[in-house]
């Protein structure tokens, strides 16, 4: 009889917490489970990641609930901190642009650095992974490859990566789907991305 598939609250190795409200989580069998909508078949669509396929390795899991946990204390800062003025002017701005005319995410300082400023402030090492990043660079979109600039390069959480996308568009992005696009660009690259997540994580403990 097959057992029907449950999130996971008890893995031993998970930083986050069971979040009934967030659609990615660890099954009880130990695969990494995240909802996506699916724009033909009109509607949600479960993807999974388990180790051994694909180039995923236990690392690559252990990285996703890291980044769960890093969005639900995200989500939990952000309410506890919201703006509720800001989003009031902004939502009556949204509905009734000749009304309210100053849209308050203009007045916003951008705060993005230059990328090449911020990946190039010191002497550039030859980075073995260069051919292979390369290569996965080249399938990705546009969208894609700005998220890993961002999130490896610039090394922005994904909730600024977000911030920063709202202030940029005007457009309304949910945590959600930031975290599913990155979701998206591990599960076609994993076993890459792995090893240049954890270079970066020996770097950045060395130079603690």
């Amino acid at each position: 009889m097959k057992m029907k598939e449950k999130k996971n609250n008890e893995t031993s190795k998970r930083s986050s917490r069971y979040n009934p409200n967030r659609n990615s989580y660890i099954t009880e069998d130990g695969r990494y489970a995240y909802v996506v909508w699916d724009g033909e078949s009109k509607c949600n669509i479960t993807h999974y990641i388990e180790t051994g396929k694909g180039g995923v390795t236990e690392e690559i899991l252990i990285l996703l609930d890291e980044d769960d946990h890093q969005m639900d204390l995200q989500e939990r800062y952000g309410s506890e901190n919201a703006d509720y003025g800001f989003l009031n002017r902004q939502l009556h701005h949204i509905e009734d642009s000749e009304k309210f005319a100053i849209d308050p995410i203009g007045n916003i300082e951008d705060k993005q650095a230059d990328l090449f400023t911020v990946l190039f402030t010191e002497e550039v090492v030859p980075n073995k992974l260069m051919p292979q990043l390369l290569e996965i660079m080249d399938n990705l979109t546009d969208a894609q490859r700005d998220l890993i600039y961002d999130h490896l390069g610039a090394m922005k959480q994904l909730e600024e990566i977000r911030q920063d996308e709202i202030a940029a568009t005007g457009k309304q992005v949910t945590q959600q789907a930031v975290s599913n696009r990155w979701k998206k660009i591990i599960t076609v690259s994993a076993k890459s991305l792995t090893l240049l997540f954890l270079r970066n994580e020996r770097l950045k403990q060395r130079n603690k």
